[in-house]
């Protein structure tokens, strides 16, 4: 997974990219994947 992070400050194109594998259940792949989840779930359309 690439994972950008945000950056007080700096535009998401100047921010860092984390390259995220799963090596283990329960760890920072996992957390990030999650939420990820969670955003998709509450999403709604921008146009009706």
């Amino acid at each position: 997974m690439l994972a950008n992070t945000h950056v007080l400050g700096l535009p998401a194109a100047q921010a860092p990219v984390l390259e995220l594998r799963r090596l283990a259940a329960g760890g920072l792949f996992d957390t990030y994947a999650a939420m990820y989840d969670r955003v998709w779930d509450d999403a709604e359309p921008a146009w009706p």
